[in-house]
């Protein structure tokens, strides 16, 4: 008989990870089975999604890069680099960016008072000359609480277009600078 499938979540560093397991005697219903759930699941987590089995993080950001041949500058304010370092320690990865520059906090950054994430990506893209950079600020509370408020400021720009978002975030300040680097 077939075992359903179950969907299955793990929270890792890099995002959920989710698993679809099922069993028949028949490997092929279980196969076939699995493949439904599969759909089924990515109906609703499509836009979140970004590979399946070994794929890594990196290398499926950089991808749609690496097949255009576009070398891409990250800049980063208050991250520690968390970015950069996801995207340098893939080899796959690595070829797509061009240039990395880091700040220590948005308020370190020299252009725009106050620090704005959109004005942040037109520096990049005009200084770097890449058609494409993407930018990433972490502001957070400086206090020495070992749990803190803070936000994370994303923008995209390719193309004369700017794309961001921002997120509250509440956590370490390691680990809201971690997250930087998933949002």
């Amino acid at each position: 008989p077939l075992d359903c499938p179950v969907v299955a979540t793990y929270a890792k560093r890099d995002g959920v990870h989710v698993a679809v397991p099922a069993s028949h005697t028949e490997r092929a219903m279980a196969d076939a089975a699995v493949r439904a759930a599969v759909e089924s699941v990515l109906e609703l987590l499509e836009p979140h999604a970004y590979g399946f089995g070994d794929d890594e993080l990196a290398a499926a950001i950089t991808q749609p890069l690496r097949a255009a041949g576009i070398r891409m500058s990250v800049w980063e304010a208050g991250t520690a680099g968390s970015l950069a370092n996801l995207l340098l320690a893939d080899a796959e990865a690595q070829a797509s960016v061009a240039e990395a520059r880091l700040w220590a906090t948005p308020d370190a950054y020299p252009s725009s008072r106050p620090f704005n994430i959109e004005q942040f990506a037109r520096d990049a893209s005009r200084t770097s000359g890449h058609s494409v950079s993407v930018v990433v600020a972490a502001r957070m509370d400086t206090d020495d609480a070992v749990v803190t408020d803070g936000s994370i400021d994303v923008a995209l720009a390719h193309a004369g277009t700017i794309v961001s978002g921002s997120q509250e975030v509440r956590g370490s300040q390691d680990e809201i600078r971690r997250r930087s680097a998933l949002f």
